[in-house]
């Protein structure tokens, strides 16, 4: 029997992931929730189905088991407490929240009730980052000594409202961008980070949040590394893997610099928010279904073992031996888009065939993580982390 999902907020989050909601074998679109007419006339005209004002109507009168709380950071305590009381399970969008007492909330909310809960997506379900952490838990080139991870987008410059500016609100890449890193390097070096030490830069008065970062960590086992972020549109690290961006699909690469022509052709704020909305579900819709068999690259990451250096590549893992360079392909999860993994682990967990790997608890060490790095800017020291949790060799 399918899982019945209610989707909270038609939005950016939704368009990444409506495809493989639409398209999983495991689960069917059930009903929507979100305060703009436009988007509800739009989800009701593509799918023929229910939609509602608010969660609360949502959880109350549709038939979905689950709730995806894909709605802006600073509601998403009050709509995983709606949920919950509701009985729904749930697959809350990153950030879990924007404070450490906002996860503890959600944590005891959820686990009050006894319903599953996954906190993604994040780029540490994509395929690829999975298969390089098993590799690693099972030893196959020996102990995992470094981590690096490098992105460059155009995030900063892709059409914002005000709030999505302001780092306190959640704006910014210490709430957007920073969770999909540090997602993946603790998945990969199996979560128990020590400290961070970080520098963040806000470079353009136009686009007052900061936008790129050099973060230093250490984990509790001693493998180390680094990971850089810059959303300055100007270099695209998709350049890098073979022209395959965030979305495992080609980037124009020619198109260098045009996310900030484009906003240099806007009228203010009020311009770039209708741009925003225009771009977004009740403007364009869902995508079209991806047609590609590749995968998403959230810039160039290589985990460096005793025998080899591995890295995640649009193909699957590449490594680099004594031998030579072979690679390694890896397959989609039981759905045919690229986010069908993170569905996966809410139905295993729903159906007791797995724990949830990405649960309220690891969620919350991922901001903890996040969090810290701001700490270790503004203070210009080494922060240490008390919230980590364990990747369990059978969690991978």
């Amino acid at each position: 029997m399918k899982q019945k999902i209610g989707v909270v907020g038609l939005g950016r989050g939704f368009m990444a992931m409506g495809q493989s909601l639409r398209h999983h074998p495991d689960v069917a679109l059930a009903a929507a929730a979100d305060p703009s007419p436009e988007a509800r006339d739009r989800f009701s005209a593509d799918f023929d189905l229910p939609t509602y004002e608010s969660i609360e109507e949502l959880c109350v009168q549709s038939d979905c088991n689950i709730v995806y709380i894909a709605s802006p950071h600073q509601f998403h305590r009050s709509h995983v407490l709606t949920a919950a009381a509701s009985d729904k399970h749930i697959l809350l969008e990153k950030p879990m929240a924007l404070t450490l007492a906002d996860c503890d909330a959600i944590i005891e909310a959820v686990d009050e009730v006894g319903v599953a809960m996954v906190v993604g997506h994040t780029h540490a379900f994509d395929p690829p980052v999975q298969a390089m952490r098993k590799m690693i838990s099972d030893g196959t080139y020996g102990r995992l000594r470094m981590i690096n991870l490098w992105t460059y987008t155009d995030f900063l410059y892709r059409p914002r409202r005000p709030e999505e500016l302001d780092t306190s609100a959640g704006g910014g890449i210490l709430f957007n961008q920073l969770p999909h890193q540090m997602d993946v390097v603790r998945h990969i070096g199996g979560g128990l980070l020590k400290s961070v030490h970080a520098r963040l830069g806000a470079w353009d008065d136009t686009r007052p949040t900061e936008g790129a970062s050099v973060v230093m960590f250490e984990f509790q086992d001693g493998c180390f590394g680094a990971m850089t972020y810059s959303g300055y549109a100007h270099f695209l690290t998709s350049e890098l893997n073979g022209g395959i961006g965030e979305g495992g699909l080609q980037v124009d690469d020619t198109g260098c610099g045009s996310a900030r022509r484009r906003l240099q052709k806007l009228n203010g704020p009020d311009a770039e928010s209708l741009l925003k909305r225009e771009s977004g579900y009740a403007g364009k819709g869902l995508p079209d279904p991806s047609a590609t068999a590749l995968h998403p690259t959230f810039g160039t990451l290589i985990a460096t073992c005793d025998k080899a250096d591995i890295r995640h590549l649009p193909e699957g893992v590449g490594i680099y031996a004594d031998h030579g360079k072979t690679v390694q392909s890896v397959s989609f999860g039981r759905g045919s888009e690229n986010r069908s993994s993170v569905v996966d682990e809410l139905v295993d967990a729903i159906r007791g065939v797995a724990p949830p790997v990405h649960d309220g608890r690891w969620a919350k060490a991922t901001l903890e993580a996040c969090l810290a790095v701001a700490k270790s800017n503004e203070t210009g020291v080494p922060v240490s982390l008390e919230h980590q949790v364990a990747l369990s060799k059978d969690k991978h």
